[in-house]
């Protein structure tokens, strides 16, 4: 397996199949509004050093996961940065690999002086425990109301 950080520019195409996966598999807004992801925005991002996309793939170069990660400042304590995921998805058959993945793309983050990652779960998701054995604990609750 190749543990890579790519970018998001070179990615559209082959990452979409994967970003629809993960919108099907754990977004309650799929039911809403349709998977319709703002390249510009995301390469603008990029562009600007706040966005990662760290990349899974085999050793036949076969895209088989990913972790969107976006990076800023604390706006409360501007020397420190604090980054989050967006997306993240690892196809089934490849779940295994998901551990050193996340952990790869902590390194780096790290390494640029990232002080806080936050990984971000929808509330039924059932990957809280993994993260937990990973170091991570349950820090906020985020509300969310379909207002119009």
């Amino acid at each position: 397996m190749n543990y890579c950080l790519e970018s998001i520019k070179t990615l559209r195409t082959e990452i979409y199949p994967l970003f629809e996966a993960a919108w099907n598999e754990v977004d309650q807004c799929a039911e809403h509004m349709p998977l319709d992801p703002d390249w510009e925005r995301t390469e603008m991002l990029e562009d600007m050093g706040m966005w990662r996309t760290y990349t899974l793939r085999t050793d036949e170069k076969e895209l088989v996961g990913f972790i969107c990660v976006l990076v800023q400042p604390l706006l409360h304590s501007k020397n420190h940065f604090h980054a989050f995921t967006d997306v993240a998805y690892v196809k089934p058959e490849h779940r295994g690999q998901f551990k050193k993945l996340l952990a790869i793309a902590e390194d780096d983050l790290k390494e640029e002086g990232v002080t806080w990652f936050s990984f971000v779960l929808k509330s039924w998701d059932k990957r809280g425990a993994f993260l937990e054995d990973m170091g991570y604990v349950l820090h906020e609750n985020n509300y969310q109301k379909k207002v119009n």
